[in-house]
């Protein structure tokens, strides 16, 4: 297979499985939801905090430096110096991952007293503290496969290991209840782990790196990865100790109903980045014109999806999870605030690494760290779970402001204010459109009809307000992608 179907193939079956794994995650939690108390909802989602807790401390920056450094090594004709790195990436990072993962358990009956404030699922949080070690052993054996760039087999595991977790995480509990729920999870995690260990069994070997020299390189990507961590990870356990289980748990669910709509945002956003740098060896009439039309296709696209979460928050919380979870829907409803603020933050942020220096990056991660732990402490105690995408809004839009401030200084970049005029009144057009559903009876039928009925309202507002050169651009984007298409389907066939 040449290169370019190599890469077409690859590219395709990381978007299958993505899409694949967003509708297994959908069915997952929609049945889980109704099953599960809240209590035992926030246990789950206490898995994954634990994941991160686990990562963050045995990470070491070993992964980046394993991501960064093993396509020049294996280019350079050195993949045995390769192996070394990548076994004693794994094998350093589950060493230390065992010895949290013993703190932890040994920590359960005071975590689960903090969270419920009972003895009640002490056992449940020593399971817990397990999975999150498996889930952490999981992760840096996909980002191995990132680093040698196996992305079909990346694409391909994760799936599978998706699927595995659910369906044993279903068995376990049809047969043991919730603790069968937990352990076939952890035992699903574990299948998933031996099977991304099975691909990679020829380049892992026992001959490591000694860990002093090799913790002195990673030593730089240390900080930034513990930063990146907490700014992912750290909502859910302050909502949980502060504001308990049930408020983790309407919490958990609408930031999994969030996460969709970002992962749209993230496979939109990074094509549109890449393009900046070609865009800027063209000239800088060429890259204002580029990044004005990205930035507004961004924004076409997203500020719409995020007016329209905020009018159906409630229902789709109701179709996806059932009544129990409509609680959350004044913190889904902010997160559709969250979409429309951190997509387009996400091209600026492109901008920033693409056009000025690492410092500068490196500056926007750290405003963005600061000014959302900082607005936690001011809308957790005024608006319990709400208060964390009131934070993220916040974070996300004094991020945009400086990016675009250091981009205009350095590169004398600048976009047009109105930019986002016509995205927002699309989005309000949706928005009118699907308001009156709010008062038709609470089926999926009627739910699938309010959205039929805002993607007409929405084709008719990027049709009213998208300049003609964005229209251009869509167009061009779409030929491509039917290119795209043709080419998997060639590269298939010959496989």
């Amino acid at each position: 297979m040449s290169r370019v179907r190599q890469l077409t193939a690859s590219i395709g079956s990381t978007l299958v499985s993505q899409v694949l794994g967003i509708l297994v995650s959908l069915v997952f939690i929609a049945y889980f939801g109704r099953l599960l108390s809240k209590s035992e909802m926030a246990l789950y989602a206490f898995l994954f905090t634990l994941q991160s807790w686990v990562t963050l401390i045995s990470g070491m920056g070993l992964a980046t430096l394993a991501v960064r450094d093993t396509p020049g090594l294996a280019a350079g004709g050195q993949m045995p110096q390769a192996r070394r790195l990548l076994s004693s990436a794994l094998v350093y990072r589950t060493l230390v991952g065992v010895m949290v993962t013993v703190v932890l358990i040994l920590l359960a009956p005071r975590l689960g007293r903090q969270l419920f404030g009972s003895d009640d699922f002490a056992s449940e949080m020593a399971l817990v503290s397990v999975g999150g070690l498996v889930l952490s052993v999981l992760s840096t054996a996909s980002l191995l496969q990132w680093a040698l760039q196996r992305f079909q087999w990346r694409a391909t595991c994760d799936l599978l290991g998706n699927v595995a977790t659910r369906v044993l995480a279903v068995a376990g509990f049809l047969i043991w209840g919730f603790q069968g729920f937990l352990a076939g999870t952890i035992l699903g995690g574990m299948v998933a782990v031996g099977l991304q260990l099975y691909t990679l069994r020829d380049v892992l070997c026992l001959d490591l790196l000694p860990p002093g020299p090799l913790l002195r390189r990673s030593g730089p990507y240390m900080g930034s990865d513990i930063l990146r961590n907490l700014l992912m990870n750290l909502d859910q356990p302050l909502v949980g100790f502060l504001l308990g289980d049930a408020a983790l748990a309407d919490f958990f669910v609408a930031k999994r109903c969030y996460a969709f709509f970002a992962a749209a945002a993230m496979a939109v956003t990074g094509p549109l980045g890449a393009r900046i740098s070609e865009a800027r060896i063209q000239g800088e009439a060429a890259l204002k014109e580029y990044f004005q039309k990205a930035l507004y296709v961004v924004a076409i696209l997203f500020v719409p999806a995020g007016l329209a979460l905020i009018a159906l928050s409630e229902p789709l919380l109701q179709v996806l999870v059932g009544s129990k979870y409509v609680s959350a829907a004044s913190i889904l409803s902010l997160y559709g605030v969250v979409l429309a603020v951190s997509a387009t933050y996400e091209l600026w942020y492109e901008g920033v690494v693409r056009l000025l220096t690492g410092y500068h990056a490196m500056l926007q991660n750290l405003i963005v760290s600061l000014l959302m732990y900082g607005a936690y402490f001011v809308f957790l105690p005024l608006a319990g779970p709400a208060g964390i995408p009131l934070s993220a809004t916040v974070a996300w839009l004094g991020a945009m402001v400086l990016a675009a401030w250091s981009i205009r200084r350095r590169v004398g970049l600048t976009c047009r204010p109105g930019l986002y005029v016509r995205p927002v009144l699309c989005g309000l057009l949706v928005m009118a459109v699907v308001l009156p559903g709010l008062w038709l009876p609470e089926t999926t039928g009627f739910f699938v009809i309010t959205i039929l009925a805002g993607g007409a309202a929405y084709a008719l507002g990027f049709w009213l307000f998208a300049p003609p050169e964005v229209v251009s651009l869509v167009r061009r984007l779409k030929n491509r992608l039917g290119a795209l298409r043709g080419d998997v389907a060639e590269a298939g066939g010959a496989c």
